[in-house]
């Protein structure tokens, strides 16, 4: 990338995060003032319409309390107590009961039109007789402990205020006589031995309710506040349909099951969820536990961020007018900064391509004008030291040459001055086991034999030291090389020993090509077969010995594995064996000096792959061996020469 656009670009992403986070940042308060704003909206609508049923069923207690000992109800209590009879049954149309009626009834309705109930009944404490009703509905004179009406509301609160001499709720259900959704309040009747005789109960219409949930002063047009029983059945009407959802529509979304679950009856913080309509929704709920109800105030997420949107618009309008203000400006700073750069670039170029006399004639005062300076007396001192430079390498490489040449003559004069004493001792060996062999004895002759053995061990000891040093010091170009060729021909040199020892070879098909050292890739593939060959061979167990070559790629590199099924090595061994002159085994169990498997490794990591054993006594031994894939075969003419 150009130095021009790298200044660009520097200028306009360090502006334009500046002015993305200040932004952002900003967006951010705006949005969470907003989205306060609208949930305070949403908390004061809940709390304000949990207080007032709150207070509506503390007030309707309080009544009740108040009824149940007012003298008027004592004495319609007693008289029609009076009238009672234990048989579980009464007459409805007796005048005596007719006259009582008519006595009391004056007094309750009264009481129904100043209090806004929709009913007053007595039930008898001990059978569950209803012996008065206001409305004179169906219930009157049925037994709720074995009538049409035993499993009703009204029955459940009769046993419950009779059994704990307390006032007692019904929720809202459809009371059978009017099919209407009603609740009930209850409390005792007590005599003078503090025993309960009546229950007398309310029967409250869920109207005014219902009324208070559906004012939705401040919740938008989609705003809603709606009551939920344990039952999951809404206990007002729903804003969104247009016939009553009372005890009809179920909600049972997650978020009411969770207020259900926590049953707090705080406020709820406010949070974002899909309500029974399948609509996205910020909403908040709040448990009344007098009635095991959830209250939920909700207004449609659309609507509850419609400000967040015109804000989010005016936003981006003006971080585009500011964006394209900073596009020019960075364009005009990066073409000022850039000019004295480009031409320094320019000047490297011309030196790079070895024009030292060059000088970029910047005269700036400023720091790019400073490095100007600086580059023409680097250029200028380079120009001076180059001439001596070239003659200084031209000599090293002289010195260099002779070095080699000199260790070269060394080795072979090494090898020579050592090689002579050992073919006199192996001579004179020879000698004495011809000539005097009818004249040693046995014990002699042992003698002489060790002495010839030791002398050609170390004759391979200094072949292989020779061979080692010539594989670490000569560096052969890497070529492309053809392994299924390359192990074809290793194959053939050890014929005579594959043959000999009756050994299975499988070299795996369709081995590829790969960028190495030939020469060197050859000594490690021939060092590895001898091996296999030689130690499947021993086996005592019958089995023909079997040696294969294998090939696979990774991404290491080139994956080949030589394996057979000789003696194995034991664990604790496999690394010692790379060790030079390292052997297992007495040299008249194997033959070898040990600097085979040496060699190998060193070959393997100076082409920068590495080599391991998966071997156990018993299971034969598998040398494994990597070439990287991102060898470079050397110039065609190099590898010819």
């Amino acid at each position: 990338m150009k130095i021009r656009s790298k200044i660009f670009l520097t200028f306009l992403i360090s502006s334009a995060v500046l002015v993305i986070v200040g932004g952002v940042t900003l967006y951010y308060f705006s949005a969470g003032n907003i989205k306060k704003e609208v949930a305070n909206n949403l908390k004061t609508a809940a709390q304000n319409k949990a207080n007032w049923i709150n207070s509506y069923l503390l007030e309707r207690e309080r009544n009740m309390k108040a009824l149940a000992d007012t003298q008027d109800a004592k004495t319609a209590f007693s008289k029609i107590m009076a009238y009672y009879y234990k048989e579980r049954f009464y007459d409805l149309d007796k005048s005596r009961y007719k006259t009582i009626y008519k006595e009391m009834d004056p007094y309750f309705r009264s009481y129904l039109e100043t209090y806004k109930y929709h009913d007053i009944l007595f039930i008898g404490a001990a059978y569950g007789h209803v012996m008065y009703t206001a409305t004179r509905e169906t219930s009157l004179g049925t037994n709720l402990g074995s009538g049409p009406y035993k499993d009703s509301a009204l029955a459940i609160l009769w046993k419950k205020v009779a059994g704990k001499k307390d006032v007692d709720f019904t929720d809202f259900e459809f009371y059978g006589p009017n099919k209407k959704p009603s609740m009930f309040i209850g409390a005792p009747a007590l005599n003078d031995q503090n025993e309960v005789y009546a229950v007398v109960a309310l029967q409250i219409s869920i109207k005014e309710i219902n009324d208070v949930m559906k004012d939705y002063t401040g919740l938008g047009s989609t705003g809603d506040t709606y009551i939920v029983g344990k039952d999951f059945l809404m206990r007002s009407d729903s804003r969104h349909s247009k016939e009553s959802t009372i005890l009809k529509l179920k909600v049972d979304t997650e978020n009411i099951k969770s207020c259900f679950r926590d049953k707090k009856n705080d406020v709820e913080g406010e949070r974002l969820y899909t309500n029974y309509r399948n609509e996205k929704v910020l909403g908040t709920s709040v448990f009344i536990p007098r009635m095991d109800w959830v209250l939920v105030a909700e207004i449609s997420q659309k609507e509850a961020f419609l400000s967040l949107n015109h804000l989010l618009a005016i936003f981006l309008g003006v971080g585009i007018v500011l964006f394209l203000l900073i596009y020019f400006t960075s364009n005009w700073i990066g073409k000022k900064i850039s000019a004295p750069i480009i031409r320094l670039e320019k000047s490297s170029g011309i030196i790079m391509r070895g024009d030292l006399s060059h000088r970029t004639g910047i005269n700036s005062t400023d720091e790019i004008g400073q490095l100007s300076s600086a580059f023409d007396k680097m250029t200028g001192t380079l120009e001076e030291l180059y001439g001596h430079l070239e003659e200084k390498v031209r000599q090293r490489t002289i010195e260099l040459e002779k070095a080699n040449k000199e260790l070269d003559s060394f080795v072979y004069t090494a090898s020579h001055d050592l090689k002579a004493p050992l073919r006199g001792i192996s001579s004179f060996a020879s000698f004495l086991e011809e000539d005097y062999k009818n004249i040693l004895d046995a014990e002699g002759k042992d003698y002489v034999s060790e002495i010839k053995k030791g002398a050609i061990r170390l004759n391979n000891l200094i072949d292989d030291l020779l061979t080692l040093s010539r594989i670490s010091r000569i560096k052969n170009p890497y070529e492309l090389v053809d392994m299924n060729e390359l192990i074809k021909s290793i194959v053939e040199r050890i014929a005579f020993d594959i043959k000999e020892n009756n050994v299975e070879i499988k070299v795996q098909e369709g081995l590829p090509g790969i960028v190495c050292d030939r020469i060197k890739m050859g000594e490690v593939l021939l060092n590895l077969l001898n091996n296999a060959v030689k130690f499947s061979s021993k086996r005592s167990d019958g089995l023909n010995p079997k040696v294969e070559v294998a090939y696979r790629e990774t991404e290491e590199g080139h994956l080949f594995s030589v394996k057979d099924n000789g003696i194995g090595i034991e664990p604790q061994y496999q690394d010692k064996v790379f060790g030079l002159f390292k052997k297992l085994h007495k040299d008249s169990e194997y033959s070898g000096t040990g600097a085979g498997l040496s060699i190998v490794k060193t070959v393997i990591d100076d082409q920068g792959g590495r080599i391991w054993i998966d071997s156990d006594i018993g299971r034969g031994a598998a040398f494994y061996f990597t070439i990287p894939k991102d060898l470079k075969a050397a110039p065609l003419e190099q590898i010819e020469t």
